[in-house]
C-alpha cells in the first residue's frame, strides 16, 4: 500500500497545499547543520523461552567463575550456537550475553509464598517482571501485573523530542502484558500491522489504554511533519515562481514551528510504501523499519506472535506449550523428551531467522557514517530462560551497538554466583539481574541512570545483594 500525495496532505491538515510543497523548508534545515543520527531502542519480545544447549557459546578452557567474552567476528557458520546461526551475517554488529536471571522475579516470589490469595504463576510473573524489574502488582485473587513502568516507556518518555511519539508498542497479546505505562496500567497497544500503519496516518486508535482519541491524532500528525520534505521536493518543480515563493513561505513556517517544539533537526530517510505480504512477523519488521526511518518514534517494542508447530515443520498436534514447550529440558520439572527439546531448537531458529531479517532490513538503510541498524540498539528476548519457565541463564542479544556504545562482536559469559532468596523449586544460582541490562540500555540512549526498577534484593542469609549499575563488560 502507498499513500496517495494529496491524501497524505490532506491528513497533515496541508490540503490546501496538496498541489506541492516546495523542498527549501527542509533542505535549509539539513543546509543549516543536520544533526548526528539519533540513537533509538527496539525490544523484539518472543515467548517460550530457549534450549541452552543449541544458545549457549562452546567457551572451551574459560572460566566459570568470573565474567568471559569471546569474539564472534571470526566464528564460522558451523562455530555458531544452532539457534544463532541465522544471525552469522550480522555477527559483528552483535553483542549475545549468556547468564543474566530475573533476579526481581525470585525475589518477589519470597513475598507471594507468604500469602495463598496471590499469583505465584511463573509464566504471569515472567511477564510482570521483563521489562519492569519490579515487584509485581498484586491483587487477592487475580493474575498479577506489573508493578512499575516498563523500560521501555521510561526511556521513551525521557529521550522524546519535539511532537514525535516516545515510543510505540505493536503485536501480539502472550495474555498478559509486558509493557506499562506505570503499575498496573498497560500501554496502549496496536495488534495489527495495517493498523500500525493506519496509526502513523494518525487515523487509528490502539485497543489498550485511555488516551483519548484527539490526543492520538494530534501526535500521529505531529510526527508525519517529519515526511513532508519529500513532499517538497516532488512539487517544487511542478510549480510556477509565485507558487514556489508561497510555498516556500509555508515551508518556512512549517520549519519555525518544528523548531519551536525543540525538535531535531535531523533529516530522516523515509517511505511510506507499507509491504503487507509475507508472515505477519516479517510486517512488523517492516513496520519497525518504517517507524524509525521516518523518526516517528525512537522507542519501539514489538510482542511477536506465538507460532504453531506447523511453522516450524512439526504436527499441529500437540500443542506448542504443553506438547512440546514443557518437556524441552532436562530440569526435572517435566519429564524430559528428546524430541520436545528438538522441536523447541527449530522453533526458535524460526525467530532466530525473523530476527536476523529485521536486522537486514534496519542495515539496508544509510545513515550518517553507517546504518540505521548502526545508531540503534535492538534487543532480542523472552520472557523465560526455558520452555520449562526457569528464569536463570535468560538468553539475550542486543544488535546494532548504539552508534558505538557496545562493544560489538562478542558472546560474554557471566558466572551465575548468586545464592537466590527462594528456592522451594531448587536451590538456583543467578547471574546479574536483567536490571543490570537495561541500565545499560538506559546508558546507550544517553540517560545517566545508576539503577532502573528494584535496586536491590534480600538474599536467604540476610545479606543485601545490589542490582545497581550497568554490564560493563558489553559496552565501551
Amino acid at each position: 500500500m502507498r499513500i496517495d500525495r494529496r491524501c497524505f496532505l490532506t491528513m497533515l491538515g496541508f490540503g490546501g497545499l496538496a498541489t506541492g510543497l516546495s523542498s527549501l523548508g527542509w533542505n535549509a534545515i539539513a543546509a543549516a547543520g543536520e544533526t548526528p543520527p539519533p540513537k533509538r531502542l527496539v525490544i523484539w519480545i518472543q515467548g517460550h523461552g530457549t534450549v541452552p544447549r543449541a544458545w549457549n557459546l562452546d567457551m572451551p578452557g574459560m572460566p566459570a567463575d568470573r565474567a568471559v567474552s569471546a569474539d564472534l567476528t571470526s566464528r564460522s557458520l558451523a562455530e555458531m550456537p544452532e539457534i544463532l546461526q541465522p544471525l552469522h551475517p550480522h555477527r559483528g554488529k552483535l553483542v549475545c550475553i549468556e547468564g543474566l536471571a530475573q533476579s526481581t522475579l525470585f525475589d518477589d516470589h519470597v513475598r507471594i509464598a507468604a500469602d495463598a490469595s496471590l499469583d505465584p504463576n511463573e509464566h504471569n510473573l515472567a511477564m510482570a517482571h521483563l521489562l519492569t524489574v519490579t515487584p509485581s502488582l498484586q491483587s487477592p485473587g487475580q493474575r498479577c501485573l506489573g508493578g512499575g513502568p516498563s523500560i521501555d516507556q521510561v526511556i521513551g518518555q525521557r529521550t522524546q523530542e519535539g511532537s514525535r511519539w516516545a515510543s510505540r508498542l505493536y503485536g501480539a497479546d502472550h495474555f498478559l502484558p509486558y509493557s506499562f505505562v506505570e503499575a498496573g496500567r498497560a500501554t496502549p497497544r496496536v495488534d495489527a500491522p495495517r493498523q500500525a500503519f493506519a496509526d502513523m496516518m494518525g487515523i487509528y486508535r490502539p485497543t489498550e489504554g485511555t488516551t483519548p482519541r484527539e490526543d492520538l491524532l494530534r501526535a500521529g500528525r505531529g510526527s508525519v511533519l517529519d515526511l513532508v520534505q519529500g513532499e517538497y521536493a516532488y512539487a517544487s518543480s511542478r510549480l510556477g515562481t509565485e507558487g514556489r515563493r508561497k510555498l516556500e513561505q509555508h515551508a518556512a513556517l512549517v520549519r519555525d514551528l518544528e523548531l519551536s517544539f525543540g525538535g531535531s533537526v535531523f533529516v530522516p530517510q523515509c517511505t511510506l510504501d507499507f509491504d503487507d505480504t509475507g508472515h505477519e512477523i516479517d510486517q512488523w519488521n517492516r513496520i519497525i523499519t518504517m517507524v524509525l526511518a521516518c523518526d516517528m518514534s525512537r522507542v519501539v517494542t514489538v510482542v511477536t506472535p506465538t507460532i504453531t508447530p506447523p511453522d516450524f515443520g512439526y504436527p499441529a498436534d500437540p500443542d506448542l506449550h504443553g506438547g512440546y514447550a514443557h518437556s524441552s529440558f532436562d530440569d526435572g520439572s517435566e519429564p524430559f523428551q528428546l524430541r520436545s527439546e528438538i522441536a523447541m531448537i527449530e522453533y526458535n531458529k524460526w525467530y532466530a531467522n525473523r530476527f536476523a531479517n529485521l536486522l537486514s532490513m534496519l542495515d539496508a538503510i544509510p545513515e550518517g557514517s553507517g546504518t540505521l541498524l548502526d545508531h540503534s540498539n535492538v534487543l532480542w528476548l523472552t520472557e523465560l530462560a526455558t520452555g520449562t519457565h526457569q528464569h536463570v541463564n535468560v538468553p539475550i542479544v542486543v544488535a546494532g551497538g548504539g552508534d558505538g556504545f557496545f562493544r560489538t562482536g562478542s558472546y560474554v559469559r557471566y558466572p551465575r554466583d548468586v545464592p537466590s532468596p527462594w528456592t522451594p523449586h531448587g536451590a538456583f544460582d543467578l547471574g546479574p539481574s536483567l536490571s543490570r541490562l537495561y541500565v545499560t540500555l538506559m546508558r546507550a540512549m544517553g540517560l545517566p541512570d545508576e539503577s532502573f526498577g528494584q535496586e536491590s534484593m534480600t538474599l536467604a542469609d540476610g545479606s543485601v545483594h545490589s542490582l545497581r549499575g550497568t554490564l560493563a563488560e558489553t559496552h565501551v
